[in-house]
């Protein structure tokens, strides 16, 4: 695949079953058709619902669906819309979720116990303090990309403060009678 790519003018990247192909406006059918044909091979196939073909003007630096729409970019946990590499907003709305159900289970724990609530555990978890977590690969791609934007949305103090409100209303719910489990 990488051969015949490049062989079309483009560039191919693939990190696990992400596929990323770049080529000129003029190949896109044909890389297209090679493409599904190469992967039917291998007797995988590509989910039409997840492929999405971009089209980038100079002129403005805009992103274009196939019908002319502004569009983004995505891969990878990113999006770029012909000026901005952001965060893609579904990522990062997991990792709020993710983040809200590990503060809960915390304060129900310590609640539970009459412990302490362990707080280094959630900032290990869910801030950039920790090792192999969202916010240390947001960092690296923000780096990497070079992108102030992105790496805004994992600054330490902007999540340990959500972490402490999350407690602090965890806390209040669960005093006043609430179940902990639902959303809060």
């Amino acid at each position: 695949i990488q051969n015949k790519i490049l062989s079309f003018g483009g560039l191919y990247r693939r990190y696990s079953d992400d596929l990323i192909v770049v080529c000129p406006k003029e190949k896109v059918l044909e890389v297209e058709s090679f493409l599904y044909k190469a992967i039917a091979r291998t007797k995988l196939e590509i989910e039409s619902t997840k492929t999405e073909v971009r089209y980038f003007k100079k002129s403005d630096k805009s992103c274009l669906d196939k019908n002319g729409k502004k569009s983004k970019l995505q891969y990878l946990g990113v999006e770029f819309d012909g000026n901005k590499i952001l965060l893609r907003h579904k990522g990062y709305a997991k990792f709020g979720r993710k983040m809200s159900r590990g503060v809960r289970h915390q304060v129900n724990l310590a609640l539970e116990h009459g412990t302490t609530i362990r707080k280094r555990a959630l900032y290990d978890r869910f801030t950039p303090l920790g090792q192999m977590n969202f916010p240390q690969y947001v960092r690296k791609a923000s780096k990497i990309l070079d992108s102030k934007a992105i790496a805004g949305t994992v600054r330490l103090n902007k999540l340990t403060k959500r972490i402490k409100q999350k407690i602090k209303d965890t806390s209040i719910k669960k005093s006043l009678g609430y179940k902990a489990e639902g959303n809060t």
